[in-house]
C-alpha cells in the first residue's frame, strides 16, 4: 500500500498529471464516463427506492459524491456513488428517523473515514481474511433479495425497521400479492437472467428496464386494471413549495442534512438518537472503507497500477461529508462501476466526473420518462444484483477446497450478516480468524527436549544438564503450551534454554518464559539463556527480564553455554556419600 509519508489529498489527480494527459485520454475518459453513467442510472434509482427514499436521493449521491470522491480520492479508476450493500444497513434508519437520519449518519461516516485516513488505516484492509469478506458479501446479497420481496410482490405493508420482520410479514401475507406487480417483477428477473450479455461493458438493465416499462405501459393502455406501482405514482417531493410526483427535474439544492430540506428538524437529538447515529456512522464508514478499498485493489490488479489507500479513504470521507448537504447519502466505491470504467478505457478521474455530468443531464431531461418505471421492476433488478453479489458458484468451489476452519468462517459470517448486520459479522469473523491463526501458529512454536541420558551420551556431558530448544515465536497463542514442558527434574544440575529460533516474543511469552525460569531456579538448577535474537532481547530488556532474574547466565550460542557448564560440572567437587 502506501507509506506514512505519502500525501493524502488529490493523489489520483497527482498520479494522472504525473503520467500525462493527452487529447486521446480525455476522449476515452468522457466515453467511459458515459458508459458508467448508463450503468449507474438504474442502480442509483433502485437503491434509493429500496431504502424508502425518493429516487432523486440516489442520483444526488452518485452525482455529488462521485464528483467529490474523484477529485479528492486516491485511485484513478474508482467511480464513487451508491452501493447495494448500504440498502440493508440504512433502511432501518430511514424507517425510524426519515431522510434526515440517513443524511446525518452519512455525514458522520465522512468524519470517521477522514479519521481513518489520517490514522493510516488503509493498509489494514489486507488483514481481513477472504472467507470473512466472501461471507458477509454473500449475506448482504441474501439480505437484499429478502428485503425486496415486498416491492417485488406489490405488497402494501407497514414499513418495518428490521428487514427480517418485513420478510416475515411477506410470507404470512403472500396471498395478498398484486398479480400486476408480481408479473412485472418476474418478467424483469426472467429477462435479466436469460438474455445473453450484449457487450462486455453494456448493462443488461438498460435493455431490460425499458422493455418491461414499455410493455407495462402498452398493456395498461388496453386493460385499465393493469396499474403497477411506478416511481411517479409512489413518490412525491416538495420542490420550491410545489409538490412534484416522482423524480423531479431539479438540480441538487444545498440543504442542512438534519433538516432534510423540510425546514424543521426531524431529529430530537436525544441521547438515544445520538447513540444510534454514531453507531450507524461507524457501520457506514467501515462498510464504505471495505467496499472502496477492495474495489481499488481489484482495479490495481487489472491495470497493473497502485492506488493510495489512505488517500482513497480521505477522498470518500470528504465525499460523505459534503454529499448530505446536497441531498445525497453515503458514498463508496463499487466494482459494478469501476470495472466497466476500466473496460471502457477510463484512465483518470475525469471519467468519474464525466459519469456525474451524464447523470445530471439525464435527470434534467429524462425525469418524466423515468417516472414510468415500475417499482416491481426496480425490485427485480435489485434481486438480480443481490444474486450476483452472492456469487454462489465461487463460494461453493471455495467451500469444497478450503480448510474446515475457513469453510466455517465463510458460513458463519454469511449467517451473522443475515441474522444481525455486517458489523457483527465482520467483528466475529476477524476474531474467529484470529483464533484459527493462533491455533495454527501455536502448533509451529515447539520446545525440543532431549533427555539427560541421551545428552550425556551424544555430547559427553555430565548427567543432570538439559538443553531446551524453542522453535517459533512466543506469543499469547503459543507460549503457554510451548513452555509448560520446561520443568525441573530429579538430580538436575543445570538447564540451557536455546532461543536461536525465536524471532519475537510478546508480553505473554515473556511472562511464560519468566515462569519457566523461576520453576527451574526454585528446583535449584543453574539456568542459562543462549542465542537470544536482537528483537527478542530488546523485548526482554524493556520488560526488565534480566534485572528480575539476576541469577540468569547469558551466552551467545548454545554450544558456548554447554562448554562452560560442562567445564563447571567437571571441576565441581564431589559431595561425600552418606
Amino acid at each position: 500500500m502506501t507509506s506514512r509519508s505519502s500525501p493524502l489529498f488529490f493523489t489520483a489527480i497527482r498520479d494522472s498529471l504525473r503520467e500525462g494527459i493527452t487529447k486521446r485520454t480525455v476522449l476515452r475518459d468522457i466515453l467511459a464516463g458515459i458508459v458508467v453513467g448508463i450503468i449507474t442510472l438504474p442502480l442509483s434509482l433502485s437503491q434509493a427506492v429500496a431504502m424508502g427514499l425518493p429516487p432523486q436521493y440516489g442520483l444526488y449521491t452518485s452525482i455529488v459524491g462521485g464528483a467529490v470522491a474523484a477529485i479528492f480520492g486516491g485511485c484513478r479508476f474508482q467511480v464513487g456513488g451508491t452501493a447495494a450493500a448500504f440498502v440493508i444497513l440504512l433502511t432501518p434508519v430511514v424507517a425510524e428517523f426519515g431522510p434526515s437520519g440517513i443524511l446525518v449518519a452519512s455525514l458522520g461516516a465522512g468524519v470517521f473515514l477522514i479519521l481513518f485516513a489520517f490514522l493510516r488505516f488503509g493498509r489494514f484492509i489486507s488483514f481481513i481474511p477472504y472467507p470473512v469478506i466472501a461471507g458477509f458479501t454473500m449475506g448482504l446479497g441474501i439480505s437484499i433479495m429478502m428485503h425486496q420481496t415486498a416491492n417485488f410482490l406489490g405488497l402494501k405493508l407497514i414499513p418495518q425497521p428490521d428487514y427480517l420482520e418485513s420478510f416475515y410479514q411477506c410470507t404470512i401475507k403472500i396471498t395478498a400479492l398484486e398479480p400486476t406487480d408480481t408479473s412485472v417483477g418476474a418478467l424483469t428477473l426472467i429477462l435479466l437472467f436469460c438474455i445473453p450479455r450484449i457487450h462486455h461493458w453494456f448493462p443488461k438493465s438498460l435493455v431490460v428496464l425499458p422493455i418491461v416499462t414499455g410493455a407495462s405501459i402498452l398493456i395498461g393502455h388496453f386493460y385499465s386494471s393493469w396499474q403497477p406501482i411506478t416511481i411517479g405514482s409512489h413518490f412525491k417531493s416538495t420542490i420550491n413549495g410545489a409538490v412534484v410526483a416522482g423524480l423531479p427535474q431539479d438540480l441538487p439544492q444545498f440543504i442542512l442534512p438534519w433538516m432534510s430540506g423540510i425546514g424543521t428538524s426531524q431529529l430530537d437529538w436525544s441521547f438515544a438518537t445520538v447513540h444510534t447515529m454514531i453507531k450507524t456512522s461507524i457501520s457506514i464508514a467501515l462498510l464504505a472503507a471495505i467496499e472502496t478499498l477492495i474495489t481499488a485493489v481489484i482495479a490495481d490488479r487489472t491495470t497493473q497500477t497502485r492506488h493510495n489507500s489512505n488517500g482513497e479513504l480521505l477522498g470518500f470521507g470528504v465525499a460523505n461529508l459534503i454529499t448530505p448537504f446536497f441531498g445525497g447519502f453515503c458514498t463508496s466505491g463499487a466494482i459494478v462501476r469501476t470495472a466497466p470504467n476500466i473496460r471502457a478505457g477510463g484512465r483518470t478521474p475525469l471519467a468519474s466526473l464525466s459519469h456525474c455530468v451524464f447523470l445530471l443531464l439525464v435527470m434534467m431531461t429524462l425525469a418524466p420518462i423515468i417516472n414510468f418505471l415500475p417499482m416491481a421492476s426496480l425490485a427485480g433488478l435489485l434481486i438480480w444484483v443481490g444474486w450476483n453479489m452472492c456469487d454462489f458458484q465461487t463460494s461453493i468451489q471455495f467451500i469444497r477446497g478450503a480448510q474446515r476452519g475457513d469453510r466455517a468462517l465463510l458460513i458463519l459470517c454469511c449467517a451473522l450478516t443475515v441474522a444481525f448486520n455486517m458489523v457483527v459479522a465482520i467483528a466475529a469473523g476477524v476474531v474467529l480468524a484470529s483464533v484459527f491463526f493462533m491455533q495454527r501458529m501455536s502448533s509451529v512454536s515447539t520446545v525440543n527436549f532431549v533427555p539427560s541420558d541421551e545428552v550425556a551420551e551424544k555430547n559427553k556431558l555430565p548427567r543432570g544438564i538439559e538443553r531446551f530448544c524453542i522453535h517459533g515465536p512466543l506469543f499469547f497463542g503459543s507460549a503457554q503450551r510451548s513452555l509448560e514442558v520446561i520443568q525441573p527434574w530429579k538430580d538436575g544440575l543445570a538447564a540451557v534454554i536455546d532461543l536461536a529460533d525465536v524471532p519475537f516474543i510478546d508480553s505473554t511469552g515473556i511472562l511464560r518464559l519468566r515462569e519457566a525460569v523461576d520453576r527451574l531456579h526454585i528446583g535449584d538448577l543453574s539456568v542459562a539463556l543462549a542465542a537470544v535474537q536482537p528483537d527478542t532481547k530488546v523485548a526482554l530488556d524493556n520488560s526488565q527480564f534480566f534485572e528480575l532474574h539476576p541469577f540468569l547466565r547469558i551466552f551467545k550460542t548454545s554450544a558456548e553455554a554447554i562448554d562452560v557448564l560442562k567445564h563447571e560440572q567437571s571441576t565441581r567437587p564431589v559431595s561425600p556419600q552418606a
